[in-house]
């Protein structure tokens, strides 16, 4: 199966507190990441594919980082979000991502994917009913028409979403 997800911000004390009521419902940055772990694990197995559009981890020691590597399921495909850096340093060692993109477009039952860290106002064949999938807004709407999805962690009550449930949310 093939799932998505964003803005994990693993580590990130500040996440807790975002401002204008987006909050996060944590206690600590402990129960935040594993609760998202747990909830990440408990759909995701090690055959399937996690498209991570972006943001992993943000403030976040590598040695952390490299935990977090450790304890999820499944195989990474990387979309590079705007506080990577320290989470694509870790992985140049451990080599936990299956590849690491700026922007994707795939194919997959006849659907198209557009997959991004931002939303984007026009995306490939948006017109023709291609699928565009963001993150970095957090669950806050885009006014953007089209064929658009959020898949922010706290869009999706904090764990991956399915392709499947993505087709059928369009259909």
């Amino acid at each position: 199966m093939i799932y998505f997800i964003s803005d994990t911000h693993f580590g990130h004390k500040g996440s807790l507190s975002w401002p204008n009521g987006k909050a996060r419902p944590f206690k600590d940055v402990n129960e935040m990441n594993q609760t998202i772990i747990n909830n990440w694990n408990s759909i995701v197995t090690d055959e399937d594919t996690v498209y991570m559009l972006g943001d992993f981890a943000y403030k976040c020691n590598t040695t952390t980082i490299n935990h977090i590597f450790n304890s999820l399921k499944g195989k990474i495909i990387f979309i590079k979000g705007n506080h990577d850096g320290r989470t694509l340093k870790a992985n140049q060692f451990k080599h936990r991502f299956e590849s690491v993109h700026d922007r994707i477009n795939f194919e997959y039952n006849g659907y198209t994917f557009v997959l991004d860290h931002y939303p984007i106002y026009s995306w490939l064949l948006k017109n023709r009913g291609s699928i565009h999938l963001h993150g970095h807004t957090h669950g806050t709407p885009t006014n953007i028409t089209g064929k658009i999805m959020d898949v922010s962690c706290e869009a999706l009550n904090y764990k991956p979403i399915s392709i499947e449930d993505i087709i059928k949310k369009f259909n």
